[in-house]
């Protein structure tokens, strides 16, 4: 609690001076279209940012808001001499989170649009910034099954592995689910999830799910290509699911989950 009261008065105190540089670069970005997916961990971002970067025109800068992206780790290793030059940047990244990215695509003149993820919890003080950021198309992608967001997000923190290119590498594993402990996750989405959507209201915007994504990928991405005004490719990612079983085959105890979700939760279809 101290931590995140100690980031609400940073963020107050660097906000005014972060606008105006952001502004300033802004102004030498405007040819450069940019796209945000406001999302969640473990619902489908990496897939739908991952196919999208693909296209011809779109660079893909994914969690750049993520201090250990490897986007980040990128570019800050690019840096070869400055220590001061490297200090700075990392300091922009703390504290003028919306000019560091409009410093990124200042050094990106390759393409014409640049997409990034924004994950509330990473940056959560400046969701209202977001959504109203000037020459930007925004998108949001959440999961239904906050249980299976749930279960998901729990395998991909003990394995380490958050994306997966090669099937061979898949992880099988079982858990066991602490119910009161989902409970608390489940009412924190939903809390973020409108939050989001309150600061969406009346902003153009493209909304989608993991469950449509996953079902009906093909006509996902060629919606979103035309919500950016952007022409229909045939562009792919060769992202593998990683969960692809029965939550009764991943969880331990399932049955219990089972029946206390249904207690608990009788008008989300879970299980």
């Amino acid at each position: 609690m101290k931590y995140y009261a100690y980031k609400k008065i940073i963020s107050v105190i660097f906000c005014i001076p972060d606008k105006v540089i952001s502004f300033i670069l802004g102004i030498l970005n405007k040819n450069t279209q940019k796209i945000v997916l406001i999302s969640f961990p473990r619902s489908g971002s990496n897939l739908l940012l991952d196919t999208l970067g693909n296209s011809k025109n779109i660079e893909n800068f994914n969690e750049i808001f993520n201090h250990d992206s490897q986007f980040n780790i990128d570019r800050w290793k690019r840096i070869k001499s400055g220590y001061l030059r490297k200090k700075l940047l990392k300091f922009m990244f703390s504290y003028f989170p919306i000019s560091y990215l409009n410093l990124m695509i200042l050094s990106t003149k390759s393409k014409k649009y640049v997409c990034f993820k924004y994950f509330f919890k990473q940056q959560p003080f400046i969701l209202y910034r977001i959504t109203r950021l000037s020459n930007t198309k925004k998108m949001f992608l959440y999961r239904e099954n906050v249980l299976k967001n749930y279960v998901s997000l729990m395998i991909a923190s003990e394995n380490k592995i958050w994306s997966l290119r090669k099937e061979s590498n898949k992880v099988k594993k079982k858990i066991s689910v602490d119910f009161d402990k989902f409970m608390i996750f489940y009412h924190n989405q939903v809390r973020i999830k409108n939050n989001i959507l309150n600061s969406l209201e009346n902003v153009v915007h493209y909304k989608t799910t993991y469950e449509q994504l996953v079902k009906n990928k093909l006509d996902t991405i060629n919606n979103a290509l035309t919500f950016l005004d952007l022409p229909i490719e045939n562009i792919k990612s060769d992202l593998q699911k990683q969960n692809s079983d029965d939550l009764s085959e991943i969880i331990i105890n399932y049955s219990e989950i089972r029946k206390k979700v249904n207690e608990n939760l009788p008008n989300e279809e879970y299980i």
